[in-house]
């Protein structure tokens, strides 16, 4: 952000840092993360260990584009993927270490309805920022 390059990484996310499952590489200082995808695939008992990975690899006032959706179980009690993520899932996870906005709350059954006949009553996407304290 403001230098005019981007890094991309291709790899297990949960490699990144001393720690994690399988590598001691840990790149740090990350300006930013999109998270488009991620949190929601993730199973909810790897959600720390997700969380704990941005941490490490973001600067100080680096900030996560955090893309999350709110739903109930499917037809056949399936909670995910996607699962769902509340806001008070987001304080849990990030309220220590991160200042925390909502941007933005969208209803996609308007516009997916394929989430209704899954049996889903409500599917919506929420937008966060949340900044590195």
């Amino acid at each position: 952000l403001g230098s005019g390059s981007i890094t991309y990484l291709l790899g297990d996310f949960f490699s990144l840092c001393a720690g994690g499952r399988g590598s001691t590489t840990s790149p740090t200082g990350f300006d930013a993360i999109y998270d488009r995808g991620a949190l929601v695939a993730i199973r909810p008992v790897d959600r720390i260990e997700y969380v704990a990975t941005c941490r490490e690899v973001l600067k100080p006032g680096g900030k996560i584009l955090l893309l999350a959706l709110e739903h109930d179980p499917f037809n056949n009690g399936r909670l995910g993927p996607p699962y769902c993520v509340t806001r008070a899932d987001i304080d849990a996870l990030y309220a220590a270490d991160f200042d925390i906005k909502e941007l933005d709350r969208e209803d996609r059954m308007l516009t997916e309805s394929h989430w209704k006949k899954k049996g889903a009553s409500y599917f919506e996407e929420i937008v966060y920022v949340l900044e590195k304290k």
